[in-house]
């Protein structure tokens, strides 16, 4: 049944990429049996009623069928998924006067499978509400709320609605990128990163930033000032399945269809979806691999058995992605080669900026402050000529007592 998920779901994507999303695949089961007491009597008596497994193949079911949903052309909506859901025998079906709760139940279940299947938001289940639709916004570890959700609960008015207008609700995620020309950008407004001075060594020895691996894709990058914690997607092989191949629009996902309200995106909303994804994946790759001791840290660290992730963040980029447009470079132009997450970045940069070494190694060997690092070296050298010189003197001193006695025995 996994299997089956990674077959219809992600027709377009490379055997090896399937294999892969088993790990994103068992996150979500996982999902389910966080909710699973929410759902659990939605589940139709005639569901394999002796299967110890029953729970989580039903789950797998309604996902299949809302995937498949989201492939046919014409409007996609909740109240839509909810019909497909009850043609797939998905749903139990209830008299009134239960009828009514079990309605709302069944929205909130088919928000629940969007949420899963997009990585976009989080459900939120404790405590579960019938009168709104309610996401989690913020990280359960530093009890921060993600800077994309500009609303956390939503009504009911706009399940009709196409379902990417109705998630707009919440805020605006996924990002966008800046309409803003390149020669509307005064030079002073530009910002430059090198990976030597921007990586995850840098940011946690230098700056106090802690690395947060989270499976919200749209908190990839956020940074939570007051607990000092950088957010990143932990399910890059999720965004590789994701991006859609050139010139190809006849494979249609829910990604894509919570990306643009039309059933059949167009190159450009395509073209969107895949930088999206693409800077994602570039994003971890130089807070990671591009500097050795960064490398290092993401080795000791017990991030995600993605596969995948080991790779970018542990390794050179993959030779399957060197025709990209977005690929490595000794230095990145935030506007030009990550228009999407280019304000993130920026956020995390001046950080780094702000940030004073701590200690005498770290004086030593960072000179992104190039003033005090000079000053840093100044002092070592006068200091030390100093101490030498009265080391010399000293001794020439003790050689002169010496003579001296030696002359007057």
């Amino acid at each position: 049944m996994v299997d089956a998920i990674s077959m219809n779901s992600f027709a377009g994507s490379s055997p090896t990429t399937k294999e892969w999303l088993n790990v994103y695949i068992d996150n979500l089961i996982y999902q389910l049996e966080d909710t699973q007491r929410v759902f659990q009597g939605m589940i139709p008596t005639s569901f394999k009623p002796r299967n110890h497994n029953r729970e989580r193949d039903w789950f797998i079911q309604s996902l299949l069928v809302i995937w498949e949903a989201a492939r046919q052309r014409g409007q996609l909506s909740l109240a839509g998924l909810a019909e497909a859901l009850q043609r797939g025998e998905c749903l139990e079906t209830c008299e009134k006067p239960q009828a009514q709760q079990m309605d709302k139940l069944i929205l909130r279940f088919v928000f629940f499978l969007i949420g899963c299947s997009t990585s976009l938001y989080a459900f939120q289940s404790r405590p579960l509400s019938l009168d709104f639709f309610q996401i989690c916004g913020y990280n359960a570890k530093t009890n921060y709320y993600h800077s994309s959700y500009l609303k956390t609960q939503v009504s009911e008015e706009g399940v009709q609605r196409p379902v990417r207008d109705f998630l707009q609700g919440f805020g605006r995620f996924p990002l966008r990128a800046s309409k803003l020309p390149r020669d509307n950008i005064e030079p002073h407004g530009r910002v430059v990163i090198d990976p030597i001075d921007f990586n995850a060594k840098v940011l946690k020895s230098t700056c106090g930033i802690d690395i947060v691996w989270t499976d919200i894709l749209s908190a990839h990058l956020d940074y939570d000032e007051r607990s000092k914690s950088l957010f990143l997607f932990m399910f890059p092989s999720f965004c590789l399945a994701n991006i859609p191949k050139t010139g190809v629009n006849d494979h249609v996902n829910i990604v894509q269809r919570c990306w643009t309200e039309i059933p059949s995106p167009s190159t450009i909303a395509s073209q969107e979806m895949a930088d999206f994804m693409k800077e994602v994946l570039l994003t971890t790759h130089l807070i990671f691999s591009q500097f050795k001791k960064a490398r290092r840290l993401f080795r000791l660290a017990d991030a995600s058995t993605d596969p995948l992730l080991a790779i970018l963040c542990g390794h050179e980029w993959p030779t399957r992605f060197q025709d990209w447009n977005h690929r490595p470079r000794r230095v990145y132009d935030l506007h030009d080669d990550f228009p999407i997450f280019k304000k993130r970045l920026r956020v995390i940069n001046d950080q780094i900026a702000l940030s004073r070494p701590k200690g005498l190694k770290e004086l030593w060997t960072h000179d992104r402050d190039k003033l005090q690092w000079y000053t840093f070296w100044a002092v070592v050298i006068i200091g030390g000529s100093g101490v030498v010189l009265s080391i010399c003197q000293t001794g020439l001193a003790a050689v002169q007592v010496w003579a001296i006695f030696q002359v007057n025995a």
